[in-house]
């Protein structure tokens, strides 16, 4: 494979390197709506998954169903201090868990160590706070 074109590769750390199927932050966000009364599912928690986690949990809180759960709980909309409260909760709750989900997708091992055997410059991009 000639590769005088790829100075670099970034990858997204959380769900494509580690942590398949992005387990830790969805249990988190699972955990963290059930304790305020809402229900939501692993499909929805890992919907917007990608975005920084503040953005996740509001977006979460605009999806029909969940925005619905909220209003029926609260007799209100969602607003910036809500968001702020499950925000607050969700980094402690995660750093409780992440070790266990931090273990190499299968493949990407590999796939990292092929790109350095290529003299190929790899950036890790991810969300996940220094300290953990």
């Amino acid at each position: 494979m000639k590769n005088s074109n790829i100075e670099g590769i970034v990858f997204d750390l959380a769900g494509t390197l580690i942590d398949f199927g992005s387990l830790a932050p969805s249990q988190v966000l699972i955990e963290l709506f059930d304790r305020f009364g809402i229900k939501i599912t692993r499909k929805q928690a890992i919907g917007p998954m990608g975005i920084e986690k503040r953005a996740h949990i509001k977006a979460l809180l605009t999806t029909r169903k969940i925005n619905s759960q909220w209003k029926k709980k609260f007799k209100s909309k969602p607003t910036d201090k809500d968001i702020d409260k499950l925000f607050k909760l969700f980094n402690p709750e995660l750093k409780k868990i992440i070790k266990k989900h931090s273990k190499f997708i299968s493949g990407s091992k590999k796939t990292l160590d092929f790109i350095k055997n290529k003299k190929i410059k790899i950036g890790i991009n991810t969300d996940i706070q220094k300290k953990f």
